[in-house]
């Protein structure tokens, strides 16, 4: 290999080594620099420089992870639906009442399993707590008592609810609730539709929305390595600062999954943005001479209008400092250079002395 390859190899091989500090692969904004810009003249080594901001992004494709959705199931109503005061994307909360079935409210309760029986004042005491609960939840003081006996309660509530005959009642009757796994549950699709039949017993009142649970990168995107300063994921006119990949803290999460609704898309395309860069030079990777302790150095011809495939004796060997983060065949530079910067790519010069010097 002669002495010309080899420094051509040593130099490319280096520049591609350059660290990426955030992004492992090429940028929109450098590499359409690299297609349009960075143009030899014809017969010539020499390259035009661009200056400008680096702000390096990256074109890629999400992967988008889901749960499944969970029903939250009737009990044994029958009748017709008659309201339904909840939205997909609304919260409902023990206590609220969201379906009327035949003018009737059903109101919400959580417990850690539904009530099968109707409750009474022989029932297990976690069953009358639960009525006690709903007591409460609808605006009333005090508990089970000699002068407030589990009758007077059960049809307390009753009445609020609008349960024909609420005088006469005993027992609170599980088709008056919905149970819930939870306080509050999302809502998500499958609402019962005003004039329908009532949900049987076992059927799904609603489902809850499929949660997001992870943003990965797709097999076919770019690598990306975490930063050192957080980078920007943007994606369906959202932004998300991100640290590393898969994305999975809860208030990312929440705010893709809000920006997509109820579609609950498994691949989107977004673009990752590292605004950390500042302002700087881009020139093709073969343009940097490396020396000693990794100096490195460019080569700018002797004058603006220089056409030669050499560098002469007189070309400016000047030091400069390489910022990371540029894509392959590209270099991204600083240093004191002038405003109308070319460069020479491969430089070679003409009486074979040309070194980069140590700093």
């Amino acid at each position: 290999m002669s002495r010309r390859n080899l420094l051509i190899w040593v130099v490319t091989a280096g520049a591609l080594a350059i660290p990426l500090a955030g992004l492992a692969a090429g940028t929109a904004l450098t590499m359409q620099i690299a297609r349009e810009t960075i143009q030899p003249d014809v017969g010539s080594a020499v390259y035009p420089a661009v200056r400008g901001p680096l702000a390096p992004e990256i074109n890629v494709e999400l992967a988008l992870e889901w749960s499944e959705s969970a029903s939250v199931l009737s009990p044994a109503w029958t009748g017709t639906v008659t309201g339904v005061s909840i939205v997909p994307g609304g919260t409902l909360t023990a206590g609220d009442r969201p379906v009327h079935i035949d003018n009737v409210s059903r109101i919400a309760y959580h417990s850690a399993a539904p009530l099968i029986a109707p409750v009474e004042a022989s029932s297990p005491l976690a069953w009358r707590k639960i009525v006690i609960d709903l007591f409460h939840r609808l605006g009333h003081q005090g508990g089970e008592t000699s002068r407030q006996p589990f009758a007077t309660i059960v049809r307390t509530i009753a009445q609020d609810l609008g349960v024909p005959d609420a005088q006469d009642v005993d027992s609170f009757d599980p088709a008056w609730g919905i149970w819930l796994p939870q306080e509050s549950i999302t809502i998500g699709r499958h609402l019962p539709a005003i004039g329908a039949v009532a949900p049987a017993q076992g059927e799904p009142i609603f489902e809850t929305p499929r949660m997001l649970e992870t943003i990965a990168l797709s097999d076919g995107s770019p690598p990306v390595v975490r930063p050192e300063t957080p980078l920007k994921l943007r994606t369906s006119g959202v932004e998300i600062e991100v640290t590393e990949f898969p994305i999975t803290d809860a208030e990312s999460l929440m705010v893709l999954a809000t920006a997509v609704g109820a579609d609950n898309p498994e691949t989107l395309p977004g673009k990752i943005v590292n605004e950390s860069f500042g302002e700087g030079w881009v020139v093709p990777a073969s343009a940097l001479l490396i020396g000693k302790s990794d100096a490195y150095c460019i080569v700018i011809p002797a004058a603006p209008g220089t056409q030669a495939e050499a560098a002469s004796p007189d070309a400016a060997v000047t030091p400069v400092s390489v910022i990371s983060g540029a894509p392959p065949g590209v270099a991204w530079i600083a240093g004191e250079l002038p405003n109308e910067l070319r460069v020479f790519s491969h430089p070679l010069r003409e009486d074979g002395k040309l070194a980069c010097p140590s700093s």
